[in-house]
């Protein structure tokens, strides 16, 4: 823990935190990470799940005070006005591509009218110092181009409800940075990572999620696209460039307004196919099944991190198999005697970054 704190330099302590979309697996996770920095968190998100990372770690005994309640609500307003948080890290979304899909409408309104009135609330609020939007590494346009690294500067665009949502959250937030807060001081940033994987992930119609429910049930996975590409990393990764960035800018001043890749290295871009493989050797598990699917998705997405790397002197820390040998370790711990591994794997994570940058 002590490594942890060193490196952000205390940045994090007793800071007001507000995470919108806390109770979700992204979010839970990062709410373990600032409880350990001190921070003082303060959460806005649906009711969780009983079958999440945010229920079975007792996420909700990190915070201060938690409000559940849909991101487009009118009481928003009141609740962020009196927390008066310092830093906003805006999580919550509908995340999932198939659900997109099955109910485009629920996807865009609250991807695209609850990332506005979130932003539209804090337009008044002095105390907001930064606005942190985490979007994904699906906003860029895809390209023909084949082992085409995507960069900052990548054209946005989607072909799924998903995809284009998030790409119009990210022009949505910089029209009004622009519009609104390029006086004042604050900064404004969004965050594209990659596929992340990490135990406690009980999403459905995910691969890692569906693939440790089918080992558990002992019954068949079924997957849809086994040659697509992603940059799978384990969540800490991204998480960690989060943090960076926040504290990096905060302390540099660098520009006020900023887009972030966070990606795995090059050779951990895999297919899903590979990332079975891996797995289906970990646990002995081998009943796979392959149902293609007609999904509009790009079929090879990989992300440059050379920016992050360069200014924020942000690394991977974990590789592919290293990444996928935490989260087969967290889901075959829980299953075996119920053990929450997260805390442990946040000081693993942290003690192996603090002997990369000696």
């Amino acid at each position: 823990m002590e490594n942890l704190v060193i490196l952000f330099e205390n940045f994090w302590k007793q800071k007001k935190i507000l995470i919108t979309g806390h109770t979700g697996f992204k979010g839970s996770w990062l709410s373990h990470i600032l409880y350990t920095l001190n921070s003082e968190l303060y959460g806005i998100s649906l009711k969780p799940l009983k079958n999440s990372h945010y229920t079975i770690s007792k996420t909700n005994k990190l915070f201060k005070k938690e409000f559940f309640l849909n991101i487009k609500s009118k009481k928003l307003k009141n609740i962020i006005k009196k927390i008066k948080p310092e830093i906003i890290i805006h999580l919550a979304s509908q995340p999932i591509v198939s659900k997109s899909i099955e109910n485009p409408k629920h996807t865009f309104s609250t991807n695209i009218l609850g990332l506005y009135n979130l932003m539209e609330v804090f337009k008044d609020l002095d105390s907001v110092k930064f606005f942190l939007n985490v979007t994904t590494d699906k906003v860029y346009l895809p390209k023909e181009k084949k082992d085409y690294y995507f960069r900052e500067n990548d054209k946005l665009g989607g072909f799924d409800p998903y995809s284009s949502s998030k790409a119009c959250a990210e022009l949505i937030t910089l029209s009004t940075y622009l519009t609104y807060f390029k006086k004042k001081k604050i900064y404004f940033a969004t965050a594209r990572s990659g596929n992340v994987i990490g135990g406690g992930d009980f999403a459905v119609n995910r691969l890692i999620p569906d693939f440790f429910k089918s080992y558990k049930k002992n019954q068949n996975l079924i997957i849809r696209n086994p040659n697509h590409i992603r940059p799978w990393q384990h969540v800490l990764e991204p998480l960690y460039g989060y943090l960076l960035l926040i504290f990096r800018i905060s302390n540099k001043k660098l520009d006020n307004f900023s887009s972030w890749n966070f990606g795995p290295k090059k050779s951990d871009h895999i297919n899903v196919k590979d990332v079975v493989s891996y797995l289906s050797n970990i646990t002995k598990f081998e009943k796979v099944l392959i149902n293609k699917s007609d999904f509009l998705e790009n079929n090879d997405l990989r992300l440059d991190s050379s920016k992050s790397k360069k200014i924020l002197k942000w690394r991977s820390v974990l590789d592919i198999k290293k990444g996928l040998d935490f989260t087969a370790d967290w889901y075959l711990e829980f299953f075996k005697n119920g053990e929450i591994k997260t805390f442990r794997q946040i000081i693993d994570y942290y003690e192996r970054l603090s002997l990369i940058n000696k």
